[in-house]
Formats: structure tokens, sequence, C-alpha cells
């Protein structure tokens, strides 16, 4: 590290401490102990399966999370959001994600959330991050319109740009943080990360043998020495990007793993299914093993060198687990070394299950070339030679995501087992009063840490923050669980991501998975791993459950207003868009004609959403339900100067176009939106995927006086 990289480091931290001064802070209260109040350490591993863990059934070595697991709490029913930035969101504010902006990846972590480094720092601790951040908008993109080449050159690290990753106001050390390490966006190349920071500055240069999850866990270990020396307790979020796409982990340790998969994702589902029977983490009984799930082609019909390519592919996805794990080793002896590890509570998960993703062309966050501008192959273009290495960027696919997660179906994004069930290790030597090696069957979600964290550190949330109202907590306290007792826990438990939801009720489960219309009914009681739907059989209590999720999911902060007035410009997150699932609408736009092409109002994205653009200078109405798109074309063109139309759709799916006053067309949609699309709104242009059949995002070049959106009761 630079002598200046530490100059603006403590400069940075003494400033953030001066402002502190000027807000709310939780208030301490009296910890009931005649010991230092406890240090706090969560680690988050991104994208890793359930079973991954040696402790949860893996043959990945990880020894030294099986060795918290060992003398610490394994909990067997954890939950957290399916996604990346919705679990850190929740993790951090102790909410649902939708409270506070981040119901989808890339939003900003709103500000009626209070972060629990805002809180503990607030009271007394010192507090740190390294790692993955992902709880920003990445809202420059805009700047590079019709620069797409020098676009991508920023986003290989072969220039500077001058743009910021994403607004600084809402990164790590703006949110508590008194120290960060790590990248501000969600997907990384490991060798050279993009978005890289330091504090509140990018990092430039990285040494030749740079790995990111090695710098994360050096960066924790000197944040632990720094932390420690103070005299204070501390808070560290070490975030490892780790196993999340791409592939790349450091050659040596892949070969720990080779020919270890070389039998196939349904050999090594059997294998880790065996284990966690025999180690007692899961009973036959209530979680029969489901069908392999997954899609192309299945083991046994791949080439030799198919097999050859997949099983490669494994492998590094489990050298990218046990090297985050030697990470974890070197955390646990900075803690021992300074002294803490006994009165440090650690907390060890993962942000969703493992990931089915298998990225196939760069753009948006993916780059195309290394910084010295060798090509990078997407997937299957790759060699087998090239794969973890740099030059490479692949996922590992359903099949292995789905072994990943056994026992459960599905993977990362669903609301399935297999996406929001996650392996939660506590250790606390001090703290914890049960037997060390301890399995919990108590429910929980990751909104539960903040809360817990709180009441360790004695710590009360305030009612505001920083001039800004805070929404309460949503979460509960494990400090029950963690001291051998029950805890009342939750009457429901609600979850939703890009139109995958769940409510889990008296150890009943609905679902509907993000592909369909359906839901299904399981009863977790009698078997967690949702093979039998009951739904047919319980119509009056999938009918209830589905009610309390529609109630959730209207107070968790998406909107009910029915009328939106909008200027150029405009653009609202999901959770403050018009909530258009199963709802008729009117939008009106008011605008110069005379271009081309452009995005007049666009909301949702390629899966479900509408467009209202111009294209080849006449006027267009899309919608997309499910990724199937209907385009309908307006006969007559808006004209030189200022426009007005007027697009309605009823509730059977007939849509009127009135323009300039004159009805323009009629024509019919599929259908009402099926779900409430992912994507939020934007006045001007569709920056994030593409809601009418363009290209992204396809600003309009014209003014845009206004749009108003009507929502029918």
């Amino acid at each position: 590290m630079t002598r200046e990289t530490w100059m603006n480091r403590f400069y940075l931290i003494g400033r953030t401490v001066i402002l502190s001064a000027m807000v709310s802070f939780a208030v301490p209260r009296v910890f009931a102990s005649d010991s230092p109040r406890p240090n706090v350490v969560v680690i988050l591993l991104d994208d890793m399966g359930y079973s991954d863990l040696g402790c949860y059934g893996g043959e990945i070595e990880t020894p030294n999370m099986d060795r918290l697991a060992a003398n610490g709490l394994r909990f067997t029913q954890f939950y957290n959001c399916s996604r990346c930035s919705p679990t850190r969101a929740s993790l951090l504010t102790g909410q649902y994600p939708h409270r506070v902006n981040m119901g989808a990846n890339n939003n900003n972590l709103g500000r009626n959330g209070v972060t629990l480094a805002e809180l503990l720092g607030g009271a007394g601790y010192e507090t740190a991050m390294a790692g993955k951040w992902h709880l920003s908008r990445f809202g420059e993109l805009g700047n590079w319109d019709g620069r797409q080449d020098e676009y991508m050159a920023w986003l290989n690290n072969q220039i500077d740009g001058h743009v910021p990753y994403s607004p600084r106001d809402t990164w790590p050390m703006k949110r508590g943080f008194d120290r960060f390490y790590g990248v501000i966006w969600g997907v990384v190349n490991y060798f050279n990360p993009f978005s890289l920071a330091d504090g509140m500055e990018p990092v430039r240069d990285i040494p030749d043998d740079y790995y990111i999850t090695d710098a994360i866990s050096r960066y924790a270990v000197e944040y632990i020495e720094e932390m420690s020396g103070t005299g204070r307790p501390f808070f560290l979020y070490v975030a490892y990007t780790a196993p999340h796409w791409p592939l790349h982990a450091p050659k040596e340790t892949i070969r720990k793993y080779e020919g270890v998969y070389d039998d196939g994702w349904h050999a090594l589902r059997q294998r880790r299914y065996r284990r966690q029977i025999e180690m007692g983490l899961i009973d036959q009984r209530t979680h029969p093993l489901p069908e392999l799930m997954g899609f192309g082609k299945d083991w046994e019909e791949l080439s030799d060198d198919e097999e050859a390519f997949q099983a490669r592919k494994m492998a590094v996805h489990a050298a990218m687990v046990d090297r985050a794990d030697q990470g974890i080793g070197r955390v646990i002896r900075g803690l021992r070394r300074a002294g803490e590890l006994e009165n440090t509570v650690i907390f060890v998960l993962s942000d969703n299950g493992a990931s089915p993703e298998t990225p196939t062309t760069p753009g948006y966050d993916r780059p195309s070339e290394t910084e010295d501008g060798r090509t990078i192959h997407y997937d299957t273009d790759a060699s087998l030679e090239e794969l973890g290495g740099e030059t490479s960027y692949a996922g590992i696919g359903s099949y292995w995501a789905n072994a990943a997660n056994t026992p459960f179906r599905y993977w990362k994004r669903e609301s399935y087992e297999g996406g929001n069930h996650t392996p939660l290790i506590v250790h606390w030597p001090d703290g914890i009063e049960r037997p060390r090696g301890s399995m919990t069957d108590q429910r929980g979600h990751v909104m539960d840490i903040l809360p817990t964290c709180l009441d360790i550190a004695g710590v009360s949330y305030p009612p505001s923050y920083g001039g800004h109202e805070i929404t309460p907590v949503t979460g509960k306290s494990l400090l029950p669980v963690l001291k051998g007792r029950r805890r009342a826990g939750y009457s429901a438990l609600f979850f939703e991501h890009e139109g995958g939801k769940a409510v889990i009720e008296n150890g009943w489960k609905a679902v509907q998975p993000t592909s369909r219309s359906e839901w299904f009914l399981y009863n977790l009681d009698e078997e967690k791993t949702e093979i039998t739907d009951l739904a047919g059989e319980y119509p009056e209590r999938l009918e209830r459950m589905t009610g309390l999720w529609e109630q959730w999911y209207r107070r968790a902060g998406f909107s009910r207003k029915n009328l939106f007035r909008l200027s150029g410009g405009t653009a609202l997150g999901r959770s403050q868009a018009p909530f258009l699932q199963d709802t008729p609408f009117t939008v009106r736009a008011e605008f110069e004609g005379g271009a081309r092409s452009g995005v007049i109002v666009a909301q949702g994205g390629n899966q479900d959403g509408i467009a209202l653009y111009v294209k080849d200078g006449r006027l267009y109405f899309a919608m997309r339900r499910g990724g199937e798109l209907t385009e309908l074309v307006v006969a007559e063109p808006p004209v030189e100067g200022r426009n007005t139309v007027e697009v309605a759709v009823d509730c059977d799916g007939v849509v009127e176009v009135v323009l300039n006053g004159a009805h323009v067309l009629e024509g019919r949609v599929p259908g009402l939106l099926p779900r409430m699309p992912i994507d939020g709104l934007e006045v001007g242009r569709d920056e994030k995927t593409a809601a009418g059949p363009y290209e992204t995002p396809n600003a309009y070049p014209r003014k845009i006086y206004g749009v108003t959106i009507r929502l029918s009761p």
C-alpha cells in the first residue's frame, strides 16, 4: 500500500468521525456483563451452494469454516433473499430488502434504512469492510451513450474514463464504515477487478500476482490488527466475491480438485446427500432427495471432451471456495493473535444458493478483454486449459448448481429452498451457551443478523438517523437461540425476487417460480425438499397464504399510488415504480417529435415490462410477458414539434392509442402483466434490460415535456 493511500485512508477516517458528531446515533444500553462488549465479524460468501462446505456435507476442503462449526452452532433452517444485493441490504439493515430500495439488484441502498455499521459505529465500535459492496446503482452508465467501445475499454480497466463507478455518497464509507477495501460493483475479474476501491479512492495499480479473494482476506486481517489496538470493540464485514462467476482461481488450488468431479453431477449429489444424512444434518424421511434439476445436456449425453470441461468447471468452483476458506483461516488467526477470538461473534453464511448462470457475452458488467488486450472467451468458447484463468468467463451452470444445493431444488434467484436456504455458522466462545458443534432447526432469516448484533452489543435501534426517518427493524434477535432457548420466531416469512415469490407460515410454504404464474404449496414440516405439491388438496390454505403474501408485498414498499406525474429523465426503482402487476393502466406522454428513434418511457425489462418508443420515425408500444414480446405500431407518425400520445391497456389486453387527439390504433396484447416488472421505470431511456426490441439505453434525443401514468383502481 502506498503512503498516499494510507494518508487518504486516515484523512477519510478522521473526516468521517467529525461528520458523525452531526447525526443521530444509536444509544448504547447497559451491557449486562463484566467482559468488554463483543466484537462482531460477519463473513458472507457469494453464490455458495448449501452443501459446498464440509460441515454441510461437501467434499471441498473447508477446514477453517468446519472448525468454526465444530466449536460453534450451525443453523439448518436459515434463509436469505435469493440474490446478491437484496441479501446484503437485508443483512445490513435488518429489514426486508424491498423496504430499503433493494428488492432487485443494482439500486442504491435507501436512506430509510440504517446500516449495522452506522449503528455500531455510533455506539463506539470501530468499523471496517473488505469485499463486495453491490449496494449502489451503476448510475453513470448513461455517460457512455454512443461510445460503446470506450465503455468496454473502461470496463476492461484499459482506460480511466474519469467516471465514478456509482454515486460516491452510496459507497461503504458513506454508510458507516470507517475503513473499506473492495469492489463497488457485483461482478469482477478475480485477477484484475473493475470498480476496485480503497476507502473513497479507486485503485488503479495492483501486483502481478493479484487475486481478489486473497486481497480481501489480507485487508480483513490488517483491519483486525488496526482496530484491536484502539481499545474499542469492532465490527468487521468480510464479503467475499467467491465463488460467484466468473470461474477464476489460482492454478495450484484448482489442481487439488482434478479428477474429483469426473463422475458428474448425479454422483456428486448422491455423495453429498449420504454425507448429510450420516452427519445428522438432514433426516431422510423429511428430506427425500428430488430429481436433479437442470437444462441442456445431462451428464450421460456429454462427449468425453464435454465431460472433462464440465468437471473442470466444478473443480474451479471448489478451488474458489477452498481459497476463501484459507482466507477465513487467516482471519481467525488474526483474531487469535490479537487476543480477540473468544470475545468475537462470527457469522458465516451465503447470499443465495449456487448459481445456474453461464455468462455468454461481454457487456454491462462483463469485460471483453484483459487489461493488456487479450480476448476473454465466454463459457464454452474457452479452452479446457483456459478455464479458471483470466481469459475465460464461465459459470458452473444449472446441473452443478443444483448439486451444490443438495438436498434442495432449484438455485439462486428462485424462492425455492435451493435459492433462499443458506448455511449459517455462528461462533462465539464467550457467548454461545450450547454444546459445541450443536445444530438448531429454529427458523431464521438474514435480516436477523442486525438485531442480533445490536442485542449482543447492547445498542438500541433509533427512530431516526442522519436526519432521516427510518423504518423499523423487521428481523428478530437470534440471541435466545445462541443462549440455548426457543425464540418466538415469525408468524410468517416472505420472499420475492424477480417474480419468484414465497411465504412460509406454520410449517407450510407457498411458492411461485419466476417463470410460472401458478402457486405451489408444500408442507415443510413433513417434506423440506418441496417435492409434493399440495395446492390441489388445500386450496383454502393456499388462497389464504397467497393473500398474506399480497398484503406483505404492498406493505413492503411497492407503490400503490394510482397517479404518477413524471418529467424527462426520471428514473424510479422497482419499489417506487407503478404497480403494473394485473393492473390496467394508461400512459400519457408529451414530447417533441421529429426523432428517428428513442425510448419515451419504459418500465421493466426483457422478461416483463412495457415500452413506448420511436423507431424509424414511427411510434410503437411494446409489452413483454414472461419474455414474450408483443409490438404494436401506430399508423400515423408523430409530427414535428409538440405531440401528445395516450396509450390505454384494459383488463382484457385491449390497447387503444390516441395521438394528438386522433384515435390511431386499437390492438391487443395477450393480457395484463402477470407480475411486477423487475427493472424500474425510466423516462427518455431504457438503461437496464430492454423492454422493447431495441438496444439499450436507446435514449430519446429530443425533449420530453412530461409523462403521466394512471393505474385503474
